[in-house]
């Protein structure tokens, strides 16, 4: 554990090691690019040598114009190494640079990568047979633009199993580390525009998802473009898109945090950054100050995302959005410490620090859109229980309003059938009363008559009376 921290701490800051030899000090001469690189290098050493500190960055020792430099390190050895030996440069970002030991050809960077491409960390062995015991000399064959901040880093010479741990693990740190991170976030991203498509449509998760697909989207055009000779006049560009693409849907995500919609501010920046890309994109010195000048503005736009969540008061407060705006003011001072390492501000040797913005601000994003969906949820719970309560008070009120129509159709079959009953009372029994009471006042009744015609009635009555008496079993 010990060990992979101080080769950790090593690969990020270029500390001192025991088992390595740091060059700190070298001379340079200016070479010419018209001539093979052996007569350069026999012509180069009749010439004045000039001393100079490492790292060299050209942007800030050189004239702004395409330059071929020399460099010479002699170093001493005590005794020829018995173990292999190793160069390692904990940054390389030049068009082209041939390394020789004891003025042998060991490595040339176009023969492994595409010129141009910036390279975190490289590790080159040296064949055995060529140091040996006493005088040895390092010479680089460098071609750069000091527009587009080249320059030389440090150069450590030692051990092979020691350098080459130290080069995986900046290389795993700034690089490997970064792309993990595009690669989570970018599948994040995916998944959240999956989400807005099948719930809801919420703009928050619309734009996160925009972000974390345009920040993935970015990087692969770049890997794609690092590899293709045709896009190689688009490379400054689209290195400016992966650092600085998920900026204007992150800064819209802002906005719909906030509640607030701004068409012709969200479309201006749209505008603004097809712009800077085109014109970092092109060639020539405009080029060069396009992707300085939209660079260090585009790195200063991560603190102006935190203006609509500040202005909204219902949001100040809120601890999700404070970790949202102290991610936002990181996310700027990562890239600005970039620059400032390739002005020259600080040690040009410094990892660059760019590709952790993104983490940064789209994990502390997710804290807000986290709390916004369990508010759905909690909203939407509380919506169904209330539905529930309405759905049981409605249940209610239909079964008492059955109870009560099947009261009500009670009493009208009741008052239909008093109703009946007096028709037939009416009908039968009082039209036989009537008849025996006229013919009890003719007094010409037979004998028994009235008897008879009572008794019938009675009957009639009796029958009358069992009909509406209720039937059990």
């Amino acid at each position: 554990m010990k060990r992979l921290l101080a080769a950790a701490l090593f690969a990020l800051a270029g500390a001192a090691h025991a088992d390595v030899l740091t060059f700190q000090r070298a001379e340079y001469v200016s070479a010419s690019i018209n001539e093979s690189q052996s007569r350069l290098l026999s012509s180069a050493e009749q010439l004045e040598w000039t001393p100079v500190a490492l790292p060299h960055l050209w942007f800030r020792d050189q004239p702004p114009v395409y330059t071929s430099l020399w460099y010479r390190v002699p170093f001493q050895l005590e005794h020829a190494p018995k173990a292999g030996q190793s160069l390692y440069f904990p940054k390389l970002t030049l068009s082209e640079i041939t390394v020789y030991v004891n003025r042998q050809p060991i490595w040339k960077l176009s023969d492994v990568y595409r010129p141009g491409v910036p390279l975190s960390a490289v590790h080159i062995p040296i064949p055995p047979e060529l140091l040996r015991t006493g005088e040895n000399t390092l010479h680089l064959f460098a071609s750069g633009d000091a527009k587009r901040f080249h320059g030389v880093s440090r150069i450590h010479l030692g051990d092979t199993a020691t350098l080459a741990e130290h080069a995986a693990m900046r290389s795993l740190v700034q690089e490997h580390t970064g792309n993990l991170f595009v690669a989570a976030f970018g599948a994040i991203g995916l998944l959240s525009l999956w989400l807005w498509l099948r719930a809801g449509r919420d703009p928050v998760l619309f734009w996160y998802g925009v972000s974390g697909a345009t920040l993935l989207a970015a990087t692969l055009v770049w890997y794609v473009a690092m590899w293709r000779p045709e896009f190689q006049g688009w490379r400054t560009g689209l290195l400016f898109m992966r650092y600085h693409g998920y900026l204007v849907p992150f800064f819209i995500l802002h906005l719909r945090i906030a509640g607030r919609r701004h068409v012709w501010l969200e479309s201006a920046l749209w505008i603004v950054l097809v712009y800077a890309f085109v014109r970092i994109s092109s060639t020539g010195a405009a080029a060069a100050h396009a992707w300085f000048g939209w660079g260090v503005a585009f790195s200063v736009l991560p603190a102006l995302l935190t203006v609509p969540l500040l202005l909204a008061p219902r949001l100040r407060s809120k601890p999700t959005v404070l970790l949202l705006v102290v991610a936002d003011f990181a996310a700027c001072v990562l890239p600005l410490h970039d620059w400032a390492a390739r002005l020259g501000i600080l040690d040009f040797d410094r990892p660059d620090l760019v590709y952790f913005a993104p983490p940064f601000v789209m994990l502390a994003a997710a804290a807000p859109i986290i709390e916004r969906v369990q508010a759905g949820m909690r909203a939407t719970a509380q919506y169904r229980r209330e539905l529930e309560r309405r759905v049981a008070e409605k249940t209610h009120e239909i079964e008492a309003s059955q109870v009560e129509l099947r009261r009500a159709q009670r009493e009208t079959a009741f008052a239909e059938e008093r109703r009946r009953i007096m028709a037939d009372m009416h009908d039968g029994l009082g039209a036989r009363l009537v008849a025996l009471l006229s013919v009890a006042q003719s007094g010409k009744a037979r004998h028994g008559e009235i008897s008879e015609g009572l008794v019938a009635a009675l009957n009639e009555l009796r029958l009358t009376v069992d009909s509406v008496q209720p039937v059990e079993g």
